[in-house]
């Protein structure tokens, strides 16, 4: 089964645009530079947390 394909074109700017967000993903990804993001990773998840859990606060004070 042949898939359609679409044709189109990017400008310049968007080249560049895009080149810059790629270069500054990977500087993030080699310096492990995260944003932050909240303890919830599966909101969709039925499992309650256990008692404890919230103790790893000093898991967000770390630093490499």
């Amino acid at each position: 089964m042949r898939l359609p394909s679409f044709r189109t074109t990017i400008s310049h700017e968007q080249r560049e645009e895009f080149g810059l967000l790629v270069q500054d993903s990977n500087r993030r990804i080699e310096t492990a530079e995260f944003l932050p993001h909240s303890g919830i990773r599966f909101p969709q998840n039925p499992w309650s947390k256990r008692p404890g859990a919230g103790d790893l606060g000093w898991l967000d004070e770390l630093t490499c």
